[in-house]
């Protein structure tokens, strides 16, 4: 895996520096809190299971530099 920063519901890829410094601040609250991104509008995708999201969730906290705020973030 890269350390992009991946939206747990579809997956979808972004790079971390584009999320942190060009992405629109209600886009980055809105994938950094799990609920989705721009490509999947917060609907997850057909045959996305829920390992897959775990997956992700456990990608994006162990490759942050932050990684309690991630988890506040999604309130774990």
């Amino acid at each position: 895996m890269t350390d992009d920063i991946i939206c747990v519901v579809c997956g979808e890829p972004y790079e971390t520096y584009y999320v942190y410094h060009e992405m629109d601040a209600t886009e980055r609250d809105r994938l950094l809190s799990g609920k989705g991104c721009t490509s999947c509008k917060g609907i997850k995708p057909e045959g996305r299971t829920e390992n897959d999201q775990f997956t992700a969730i456990g990608h994006n906290v162990l490759t942050s530099e932050d990684p309690d705020a991630v988890l506040d973030k999604l309130g774990l």
